[in-house]
């Protein structure tokens, strides 16, 4: 005759080891725990969006079609908030070039 396992069911595979929250699996459990309160989100988004516009209208044009192409707003504000913008305005990369000019016969 077979002892019972632990998990109380002769015979019974041991469970895998991980975060279990009331029946929930690790990886729910922890994209939960890592959530911020709504306050803290819409604070840390604010914080990045004022950075995105410090950073000038090219950072804020390809931030905005990013977004519109379908990737996530979090990430596009996090890679953006790690730009410094006085690099950018040195390497002149927070303005648009100048519109061509065109010479007109007369």
């Amino acid at each position: 005759m077979r002892s019972a396992a632990p998990g109380g069911q002769a015979g019974a595979a041991p469970k895998a080891k991980g975060l279990v929250l009331d029946g929930v699996d690790s990886i729910r459990a922890r994209a939960f725990l890592q959530t911020p309160p709504p306050d803290a989100l819409r604070a840390r988004r604010q914080r990045q969006a004022e950075h995105l516009h410090d950073l000038g209208p090219v950072a804020v044009f390809h931030a905005v079609r990013e977004i519109a192409a379908g990737a996530d707003l979090d990430v596009v504000l996090a890679r953006y908030a790690r730009l410094d913008p006085e690099i950018l305005r040195a390497l002149r990369g927070d303005r648009f070039p100048a519109p061509p000019i065109h010479k007109v016969a007369v």
